[in-house]
């Protein structure tokens, strides 16, 4: 386990609730280890994917739901920036800590993409390695048995759109820049309705994710509904997956 997972582990070994930063950890085994440490402990653990706890994830959820945009097809998402340094030596590109787009803003899409489609059935990843070999630009496409296809870009080496689409037999929601923390979003249907939904905040954005928290402490939970462990332990699992077909190999692997 990673030095940072292993603090971690610590704090959940001395009975603490612990809020964990994306990702949880490096691979799904390490996750799975800090799962079990959780729950033989009898403590709550949770991974922040602060962007989870958005309205605009909420709304989101709730009209592909009531099928206002009918049979999902195809997902879209994105996050990627430009690194104020090309020191191969910060920790955007050391392999030991975890470097490479795909575990510092990847997990974005890659959550956003499970969340709403779950497990893939297929995955085609690509990547461009800096001389570490961590991955500079990703993108990884999903196909799923029931027809959707999904791509997931991420970079630290070029800006991206940051914004999410989900588009299905009816219409298609957006997610407005930056997706992962918007107050907006846009559905359009087919037949040439149009709503927009602002759910503006004057926070971070970071106090949904706390409520959440606190709800789950004062209610004796050790797990969120919202982001589970099984959500976490898929993420961590296909991250592998995209990690072994770029050939990216962090140093606990």
């Amino acid at each position: 386990m990673s030095f940072i997972g292993s603090r971690h582990f610590f704090v959940l070994q001395i009975k603490k609730a612990v809020l964990c930063e994306k990702p949880l950890t490096l691979s799904r085994k390490d996750a799975m280890e800090m799962i079990d440490c959780a729950r033989s402990n009898n403590v709550f653990l949770m991974e922040a994917m602060w962007s989870r706890f958005f309205p605009t994830t909420i709304k989101t959820l709730e009209l592909i739901r009531e099928g206002a945009i009918g049979e999902i097809k195809y997902l879209r998402a994105d996050f990627g920036f430009k690194s104020p340094t090309h020191d191969h030596k910060s920790r955007l590109f050391d392999l030991s800590l975890g470097g490479g787009s795909l575990l510092d803003v990847g997990v974005y899409p890659l959550f956003l993409t499970l969340l709403i489609l779950g497990r893939p059935n297929a995955i085609k990843s690509f990547a461009s390695l800096a001389p570490t070999g961590a991955d500079e630009i990703l993108n990884a496409i999903f196909h799923y048995n029931n027809g959707a296809i999904a791509s997931i870009l991420s970079a630290i080496v070029a800006d991206t759109p940051k914004d999410a689409e989900i588009i299905g037999t009816l219409g298609t929601i957006t997610i407005h820049s930056p997706w992962h923390k918007a107050n907006t979003l846009t559905l359009k249907t087919n037949d040439g309705y149009e709503k927009r939904f602002e759910f503006p905040y004057e926070g971070t954005g970071f106090e949904y994710q706390i409520q959440e928290v606190m709800r789950c402490l004062q209610n004796n939970q050790k797990e969120s509904h919202l982001m589970p462990f099984d959500l976490s332990l898929l993420m961590a699992e296909t991250s592998d997956e995209i990690r072994r077909q770029c050939g990216i190999q962090y140093e606990s692997d």
